[in-house]
């Protein structure tokens, strides 16, 4: 095996321009790479060994793209290694189809006497065809191989010396939501240290609320084999689809703060703070800021399924307030800049605002600066949701009337502790609730 391969094992492989038939693609036929590179290295295709789809499925919509995913090709490269590579295709409602190529094994993940047996294909076939420059070339390479066998007896036994020593190390992928937020910085934090005591290793990466990316890392998860997943869903329907082909790998699914709410995949164990109960929790904090009577407005994200049960809980316990009523729903994404912008709409179209419900700190941090901007701060009673040190400061100040408290470390802990049990054969409870609290001026 030569040094570029043994480099390559987790690196993404990019096609070079036109080696691939996306138009075969887009039928779900296997297309036909030809060749690739790889850190500006070009690597180019003997033969193409044998062409399949291990499913040919849609997953969900996000961010205006469809999936097609699992195409695999199996590969003789020039300098005699056989690959099996990995595509993924993007098709965006407008323009051209995206690819995105992994190494996937070095020998092929299917059994050896699956290859032996599979169909031959018909004269012709452009997919799985050796002709006799291919098969000249592949004795040639089995032959050098075959010379080299005593020189790697070594080597050989020395990885799986290793792989041995490494064996009961588990592999975990998280995808979080954002990294950007105190709340996922802390529940990181509890991931980082509950999987330290087992002696599990994390693959963490962040998917920046942008649901296609967090397809792709789950996808490469699966290419990777990981023991487990963790996702923080950015959207709560369409991660089902890639959860659904986690399932198909074997892969162990456990969700931590967002719930998946599609039809598709099955989690293991959902593991969260009692959304509903915070969201009533928020509307008793906001009912006794505005003497129980007065207009408010919600700043929600609805694409995700924990913002959902905090603001059906919210709306549950205002219901219960004769005096106040709900002005406007608006979603801010969970974003800082979009909330300062809807706030300022929501300030033009509703002057007799005497609330607004940020469904996190960063949507109530927002709406802050917009309730400032417009003079009215001390007049628009502000609750948030997180109680972030940046949030406390605010509510210290008087600015903000109070937040909801998560335990997002704790929520970490437990993501955890039930991939343990599930490892250990035990079976973790399909809902792990973490309490919730809240946090006022003193």
């Amino acid at each position: 095996m030569n040094a570029l391969v043994k480099e390559l094992i987790s690196d993404p492989i990019t096609p070079l321009a036109g080696t691939c038939d996306v138009a075969r693609m887009a039928r779900g036929e296997p297309g036909l790479p030809t060749a690739f590179t790889w850190r500006g290295t070009p690597l180019n295709v003997v033969a193409t060994l044998e062409a399949w789809k291990e499913s040919s499925r849609e997953g969900g919509r996000a961010s205006g793209e469809l999936y097609l995913r699992r195409h695999y090709y199996r590969l003789l490269m020039g300098d005699g290694s056989v690959w099996t590579v990995y595509c993924t295709r993007q098709s965006p409602r407008s323009g051209s189809p995206k690819l995105r190529w992994f190494l996937y094994t070095l020998d092929g993940p299917r059994k050896q006497e699956r290859l032996q047996n599979r169909e031959r294909p018909t004269q012709g076939s452009c997919d799985s065809r050796l002709n006799w420059f291919h098969l000249t070339r592949l004795g040639l390479v089995v032959l050098a191989l075959a010379l080299n066998v005593s020189c790697r007896k070594e080597e050989v036994a020395s990885t799986a010396a290793t792989a041995s020593a490494s064996a009961k190390v588990k592999t975990v992928g998280v995808s979080l939501l954002t990294m950007q937020h105190q709340f996922y910085q802390e529940l990181r934090s509890g991931l980082e240290e509950a999987a330290k005591g087992f002696g599990h290793r994390l693959l963490i990466v962040s998917a920046e609320f942008d649901a296609a990316r967090q397809a792709n890392q789950i996808d490469e998860f699966i290419v990777q084999k990981v023991d487990a997943i963790v996702v923080c869903p950015c959207d709560s329907r369409s991660v089902g689809a890639s959860i659904a082909a986690a399932n198909q790998a074997n892969i162990p699914v456990f969700t931590a703060d967002i719930a998946n709410l599609a039809p598709l995949g099955k989690v293991v164990s959902h593991i969260a703070s009692d959304n509903v109960q915070g969201g009533r929790e928020a509307a008793k904090l906001m009912a006794a800021a505005i003497e129980h009577r007065g207009k408010v407005a919600i700043l929600s994200h609805p694409e995700v399924a924990s913002v959902s049960d905090r603001v059906k809980g919210f709306k549950d316990q205002v219901a219960t307030e004769k005096d106040i009523q709900i002005a406007a729903e608006l979603s801010a994404d969970g974003k800082r800049e979009k909330a300062v912008r809807v706030t300022e709409d929501l300030l033009q179209s509703h002057p007799d605002l005497r609330g607004i419900f940020g469904i996190n700190d960063d949507t109530a941090l927002g709406a802050l600066a917009a309730v400032e901007s417009a003079g009215k701060a001390g007049q628009i009673k502000i609750v948030g949701y997180d109680a972030t040190p940046e949030a406390r400061a605010k509510i210290a100040a008087g600015a903000i009337y109070g937040d909801v408290i998560q335990n997002p470390k704790r929520i970490g802990e437990l993501t955890i502790q039930s991939i343990q049990d599930h490892f250990s054969g035990r079976t973790p409870p399909a809902v792990v609730p973490v309490e919730v609290g809240t946090f006022v001026k003193r």
